[in-house]
C-alpha cells in the first residue's frame, strides 16, 4: 500500500510526503500485463524460444530481453521466474515516481504502462504530471494519447491503453478491468523520450485483427 503523510514544513506551509510500503503488482494487474504481452515462441513441448523481436533484440517469454541469447530456450515456470524479476524494476519504479496515494488497480495501470513503454518515458509523461497532482481524471484520459508505435496507430495499443484506463479508474477492491515494446510518445512530449521497449506486443495486436 502506499501512504501520504502532511508534515508542516519550517516556513509554515504544509509539504506533502509519501511513505511507500512496496507494492507490488497484483494478480489481477499481472493478468492484464501478461495477456497484452503474450508469451511467444512456444515450442510443441509447452517451453518457449528465444526470438528476436523486430528491434533485432533476443527476447523470450513475455517480452523479457535481460539476459537472453541466442539459442536460449525456458519453462514456464523459468519464463514466470524471469517476469518477475523484470516487471520488479517496474514496481520499483512507479513506487519512486508517485508521489500521491495510489490504490492497488492504480499502481497496477501504472506498472503495465511503464512495462510498455518504458519507466522514463513514464517519468516524463502527462500523465505522471497529472497523478502526481491528484488529478486522478485527467490522468485516465492521458492513457489514450500513448497508443502509437512506428509512426501509426496500433490497435492492440488502443485497446491496452483502454484497458489500463478503465483499471486505473475502477474502485479499488474490485476485481475487473475492467517483448520489448516501442510506443510512441504524445507530439508534445516525443522529443525527450529515449530507451522506451519495442512495439512487438503492438504489432501482435494488429495481426491477431488482421488474422
Amino acid at each position: 500500500m502506499t501512504r501520504a503523510n502532511l508534515w508542516p514544513a519550517k516556513d509554515g506551509l504544509t509539504t506533502l510526503t509519501r511513505e511507500t510500503i512496496n507494492m507490488k503488482l497484483s494478480r489481477n494487474g499481472t493478468k492484464l500485463v501478461i495477456d497484452f504481452e503474450g508469451k511467444h515462441k512456444k515450442l510443441p513441448d509447452g517451453r518457449y524460444a528465444a526470438y528476436k523481436c523486430p528491434a533485432d533484440v533476443w527476447t523470450i517469454y513475455t517480452g523479457i530481453t535481460e539476459g537472453v541469447h541466442q539459442g536460449m530456450i525456458v519453462t514456464e515456470a523459468e519464463g514466470m521466474a524471469m517476469f518477475r524479476k523484470e516487471i520488479a524494476k517496474f514496481e520499483d519504479a512507479v513506487n519512486q515516481l508517485a508521489k500521491v496515494e495510489l490504490n492497488q488497480n492504480q499502481f497496477d495501470a501504472l506498472v503495465s504502462f511503464a512495462y510498455n513503454v518504458g519507466s522514463g518515458a513514464l517519468a516524463k509523461s502527462g500523465l505522471l504530471k497529472r497523478v502526481n497532482q491528484g488529478d486522478f481524471d485527467g490522468a485516465a484520459r492521458e492513457f489514450a494519447k500513448w497508443n502509437k508505435g512506428g509512426g501509426r496507430v496500433l490497435p492492440g495499443l488502443v485497446r491496452r491503453r483502454a484497458a489500463e484506463a478503465e483499471l486505473f479508474v475502477t474502485p479499488a477492491g474490485s476485481t475487473e478491468p475492467a517483448m520489448p515494446q516501442a510506443v510512441d510518445a504524445p507530439v508534445s512530449t516525443a522529443a525527450n523520450l529515449s530507451g522506451s521497449r519495442s512495439i512487438w506486443a503492438g504489432l501482435m495486436g494488429l495481426l491477431s485483427i488482421v488474422l
